[in-house]
């Protein structure tokens, strides 16, 4: 929701209770290290001025990117995982179940306030995470280098769903899914929050990429933050929509000259036709031949009938001398 002058003032939640609580979870973390809120703020803004943070157009939820940058704060000691803020949570506060039970049997785990968690506990946590000490002391770890990180994971090939290989986060943990895309899951409900396609998910990507090679080539944070002129998906629908146009046009082109090649040689059927009701051959060489064969049959024959007069004149001239001529 906004104000009158296009400022964002908050969210409105209609028979969703879920994302309330989503809202406490990520407000609850936000408590455990200042450089989360700060990194959080940096990616939600670029992902707003990439035109890549309107879950109602298609794209990612702010919920979803909070959980990318938990991801990247996990990997690198700065968060424990859920799991390990689980055991330490208080089970009532103010006289309420901490975890409570949905209608359809879904638990989810209510952090209302900063009482929610013990911030001390969770730095002993994280010391005594493998992550914590197989990654880089996170206490050094500043909001600029953690930005660099975070476009170096998620704008990379591994993530990009390239052949059918997508990515699934589930509170820290990395696996591989059949779906080409990014899946996050809830952490409090393991559901997947932003479910897309893979088509989807690789017009997305396109600007993680984008900002991952901007950040290794050192370019200034305003072009990186650079507004986009629409969406990626709209770029891409409209792409798609004019190949689409393109390839109907070519087929009617392709179809209409087909129709004309098929009556030009109907026309020319016809017209063999009436020229030449006997059939014969429509060739110059071919009527050429035809006429002199037929000639040369009438020669043959002519030749033939002249030779049996012949020889008929000669035996009827023979018979017809008178015997009383030769007396």
């Amino acid at each position: 929701m906004k104000d009158s002058v296009g400022v964002e003032i908050g969210d409105i939640s209609v028979n969703n209770s879920v994302a309330i609580d989503n809202s406490f979870f990520v407000r609850t973390l936000a408590l455990a290290d200042p450089r989360l809120r700060h990194l959080g703020r940096v990616i939600k803004y670029w992902a707003m001025r990439r035109k890549i943070n309107q879950r109602a157009e298609g794209t990612l939820s702010t919920y979803t990117i909070m959980l990318q940058v938990f991801y990247l704060l996990q990997t690198r000691g700065v968060l424990p995982s859920f799991l390990d803020l689980r055991e330490d949570l208080p089970t009532r506060l103010d006289g309420q179940d901490v975890v409570e039970t949905r209608p359809d049997g879904q638990k989810i785990l209510r952090l209302r306030d900063a009482r929610s968690i013990n911030v001390d506990r969770i730095a002993e946590r994280l010391s005594e995470s493998s992550i914590s000490r197989s990654a880089r002391d996170s206490s050094t770890l500043s909001v600029g280098s953690l930005f660099v990180d975070f476009f170096v994971i998620f704008g990379s090939r591994e993530f990009s769903g390239e052949d059918g290989v997508g990515k699934t986060i589930v509170d820290c943990d990395l696996r591989d899914n059949d779906e080409g895309a990014m899946v996050m899951r809830c952490p409090i409900t393991l559901a997947n929050v932003n479910p897309m396609t893979s088509d989807v998910w690789h017009h997305i990507h396109s600007e993680f990429a984008r900002a991952r090679e901007m950040v290794l080539a050192r370019r200034p944070l305003e072009e990186i933050l650079e507004e986009a002129t629409e969406s990626p998906l709209k770029v891409a629908t409209r792409e798609k929509t004019a190949e689409k146009k393109a390839a109907k046009k070519a087929a009617k082109m392709a179809k209409e000259a087909k129709e004309a090649s098929e009556k030009e040689e109907r026309l020319e059927a016809k017209k063999a036709s009436l020229e030449h009701p006997d059939g014969s051959s429509l060739s110059t060489s071919g009527k050429t031949t035809s006429n002199e064969k037929s000639t040369a049959n009438i020669n043959a024959a002519s030749e033939a009938v002249a030779a049996e007069i012949g020889q008929a004149s000669e035996s009827s001239g023979t018979a017809s001398i008178p015997q009383s001529a030769n007396a």
